[in-house]
């Protein structure tokens, strides 16, 4: 596969006009592309009077693909493998189903993953289901009644499930693309696979969360909400299992591996591991400010002349 950096179209072109611009960048006829997908998006607002998109795309061919790439200019054209997430290899033996406390991006993903790989994890989660959920918090910003196992804090999808859902880091990794691929497939838009500023949308946020715990469940775990991590049991340095409360009943759950998901709102959690003896490490961390425009003011900053075309949106700037 042939991956073709930096190709630039107008706003108001379409995105057809790609595979002929590939072509031409490869000095091939466009009869001898096989298949062309955009690997990014991304916008060019540095010169106000020439504001376009930019694309990276991935091409394959009919043709010898190291003779054409050998040909083209480096840095712009490359060959590629095509990305595909390997499981690790498990070596797990043991009898018990591993637990996952917190069902919010890392629990959901931790609980994918092992479903994936067959190991039917259990996942603990304090608050409700999603729907249920929004309507607890709706009730809180209308009568400030605050339900404090079931709020924008805690439930399934966890802190992010009632924000505009955009996906943001600052990591590198191979495995983004994992992840967003599995996005895409519980209910998220297509856009995120190769958006350089990819957001799934606080109307479909909720979708996606409900869509991951059916595919975990359907793998053979479990994700029992309402359900609150009293105590770690532990001796001799090992964990032999956890109790978790339900409707005011304790239960114990023997296990030997327990992976921690519990967010940064969960300070009784964090208290209890702590008495515990468990070794917990400070950690820096960022705080931000919320500073609000109206949104004409940003557009026209970022894109001048351009600012009200349907093809961008909102524009939007970080300050660090």
């Amino acid at each position: 596969m042939i991956r073709i950096n930096e190709i630039p179209l107008s706003l108001d072109s379409d995105e057809k006009e790609l595979k002929t611009k590939a072509a031409k960048l490869l000095r091939v006829n466009e009869k001898y592309i096989k298949s062309l997908s955009i690997f990014k998006k991304s916008v060019d607002a540095r010169k106000k009077d020439d504001v376009h998109f930019v694309y990276s795309v991935d091409v394959t061919l009919t043709l010898d693909e190291n003779q054409i790439a050998s040909k083209c200019k480096k840095g712009s054209v490359q060959l590629v493998k095509p990305y595909a997430y390997e499981m690790p290899e498990n070596k797990r033996v043991s009898k018990f189903r591993p637990i996952i406390v917190g069902f919010g991006p890392a629990g959901m993903f931790a609980g994918l993953i092992l479903a994936q790989a067959g190991l039917k994890p259990i996942i603990l989660e304090r608050g409700k289901d999603v729907d249920s959920r929004t309507k607890d918090v709706e009730k809180f910003w209308k009568t400030r009644q605050l339900n404090e196992e079931s709020n924008v804090q805690f439930g399934e999808g966890g802190a992010g499930t009632f924000s505009d859902g955009k996906l943001t880091t600052g990591v590198k990794s191979p495995y983004i693309k994992k992840i967003l691929q599995e996005l895409y497939e519980a209910g998220a838009p297509e856009e995120i696979l190769y958006s350089s500023k990819p957001h799934i949308g606080t109307d479909r946020l909720a979708v996606v969360v409900k869509n991951i715990r059916k595919r975990i469940e359907a793998l053979g775990g479990e994700v029992r909400l309402e359900c609150k991590l009293e105590r770690l049991i532990a001796a001799n340095g090992f964990v032999h299992g956890v109790t978790y409360s339900k409707n005011g009943e304790l239960f114990d759950l023997e296990t030997d591996s327990v992976i921690m998901a519990i967010g940064h709102s969960a300070r009784d959690t964090v208290e209890m591991l702590y008495g515990m003896g468990v070794e917990i490490m400070q950690k820096p961390f960022s705080v931000g400010a919320r500073i609000e425009h109206p949104q004409r003011l940003i557009n026209e900053a970022q894109y001048g002349a351009f600012a009200n075309h349907p093809k961008l949106g909102a524009a939007d700037y970080k300050l660090a």
